[in-house]
């Protein structure tokens, strides 16, 4: 799929016609995008089981990516940009600590053992402000 960016001050002093957006394209379907903390990143996931994290300087390139055994239909920066989760069908979650890129076992541990709750992660996924809570 493709996704297309738009500068928010331009379509607000522009017509919307005349604006050439930024595009990201993936070869699947785009499921969920997330801006990181003071939009220099943006994360982009979807059916093939991959999050792409885009530069949103320049010309959006890829700068690294993220392999889960999942489709996945949401993706949510934490307040800080420091941990980025990761939610897909079957309330599978993986939540990465973005200095490292790498995911945090002890919390995908638990919450393996928390997936028969009755509270699906793919369809509502966020973080508290404080970044001190996932929900």
């Amino acid at each position: 799929g493709t996704v297309s960016i738009y500068p928010v001050n331009e379509v607000l002093t522009q017509n919307f016609d005349q604006i050439e957006p930024m595009t990201v394209s993936r070869p699947t379907p785009v499921r969920s995008l997330s801006f990181g903390y003071r939009g220099r990143l943006l994360a982009v996931g979807g059916d093939d089981g991959v999050v792409a994290i885009y530069n949103t300087e320049g010309k959006w390139p890829m700068v690294h990516s993220i392999s889960v055994d999942f489709s996945v239909s949401r993706v949510k920066w934490s307040p800080t940009g420091r941990h980025l989760a990761i939610a897909g069908h079957n309330n599978n979650l993986k939540v990465v600590d973005t200095v490292f890129w790498a995911e945090i076992e002890e919390l995908n541990k638990f919450v393996s053992s928390c997936r028969n709750t009755g509270v699906s992660v793919d369809t509502s996924l966020g973080f508290s402000q404080d970044g001190k809570f996932l929900s």
